[in-house]
């Protein structure tokens, strides 16, 4: 998203010259009443999690006559429009700052465009419409779902693939470092979960910048935290990140304490699947979505006196994913698909 001077003087530049075309000097001031409400629109309403359409319009009277009253539903509060993203958004917005909903799908396009200045937003492609003239949005931001639109989602992904690559993969991190009971990172110390929580908290405060507020172990029931909660101040953005791994933990003794396999990835999966439902009766009006990191430490062929291991074996996980059932980045719409981060040992040459 650009910001509201770039974006305005884009919009001058471009789209109300066609407007103009149209309608005159009243559009190009339509055009701009749109552009403010969609920019407060998305900061409640996430684009990705859209089906269908938004159509936000602005209608203009023929002839110097009077608009009739409007025949949608007076909403003074946008953020009441959250739960509607599924179905699609219709929204008018009048010259005194009053903006009507109206049922998805009960007006088109086209035909609001013969009387309104008219904005749409359909499968990540945003236009404009005046009359029979049509301008597709310029995309600046190419991650961007919509040009009006902070890519949240998108800038946590990122950072949790480069958190992957640049800190767990080759223990990186300063913190990382101290979850391993030996130098080869063969095994983990016992409950190694704080280190990983503090590494990644510490990671995504750094990276995410002064705009995202990131807490660690946040109360989402009477008895259990979550591991990370990420929120977007400007916006109603939240989101949750569960951290769980895998491989072998050696206990005080030096014997193998505990072993953590696919079971335990799942368990996890399950945990944040009822956290997201939990956070979605307590918090309708916010966009939840959640976050799976598995910090994968699984060798092959692992004794408790083990000091050294093989190529073949170190890197016998790399690349072997967990098969989730069931699988929620797939049936659920506010759950990424997990990311297992593989945390390589050193190996024999």
């Amino acid at each position: 998203m650009i910001d509201e001077s770039g974006m305005r003087s884009l919009c001058n530049e471009v789209y109300a010259y066609m407007v103009a075309k149209v309608f005159g000097d009243s559009g190009v001031a339509g055009l701009f009443c749109i552009l403010e409400t969609i920019r407060e629109l998305y900061r409640h309403v996430e684009p990705e999690r859209v089906k269908g359409q938004v159509i936000v319009f602005f209608p203009l009277s023929k002839l110097g006559c009077v608009l009739p009253a409007s025949t949608g539903e007076l909403c003074g509060n946008l953020s009441l429009l959250v739960p509607q993203a599924n179905s699609g958004i219709l929204l008018e917005v009048r010259s005194d700052g009053r903006r009507y909903s109206h049922p998805p799908h009960s007006k088109s396009t086209s035909e609001l465009a013969h009387t309104a200045v008219v904005y749409e937003y359909r499968d990540g492609e945003e236009s404009f419409f005046a009359g029979t003239e049509s301008k597709q949005m310029i995309k600046l931001v190419a991650t961007a779902r919509s040009q009006f639109a902070v890519p949240t989602f998108f800038n946590l992904r990122e950072a949790l693939k480069e958190y992957a690559l640049s800190f767990v993969r080759y223990c990186g991190c300063p913190i990382l470092k101290g979850i391993w009971a030996d130098a080869h990172r063969l095994f983990l110390k016992p409950a190694p979960e704080g280190e990983m929580r503090r590494s990644l908290t510490h990671f995504l405060k750094v990276r995410l910048g002064a705009s995202y507020e990131v807490r660690p172990e946040q109360v989402m029931d009477e008895s259990h935290p979550v591991d990370i909660k990420v929120t977007f101040s400007p916006t109603n953005r939240l989101m949750i990140l569960e951290i769980k791994w895998m491989g072998d933990s050696l206990n005080e003794k030096g014997n193998i304490g505990t072993q953590h396999r696919d079971a335990r990835a799942k368990e996890g999966a399950e945990q944040l699947a009822g956290y997201l439902d939990q956070n979605r009766v307590q918090a309708p009006l916010h966009v939840t979505h959640g976050y799976y990191v598995i910090v994968d430490a699984r060798r092959r062929g692992l004794r408790a006196n083990s000091s050294n291991i093989s190529r073949d074996d170190g890197l016998y996980f790399a690349d072997k994913e967990v098969s989730f059932d069931p699988e929620y980045h797939r049936i659920r719409e506010d759950f990424d698909p997990p990311y297992r981060m593989f945390a390589e040992p050193e190996c024999l040459p």
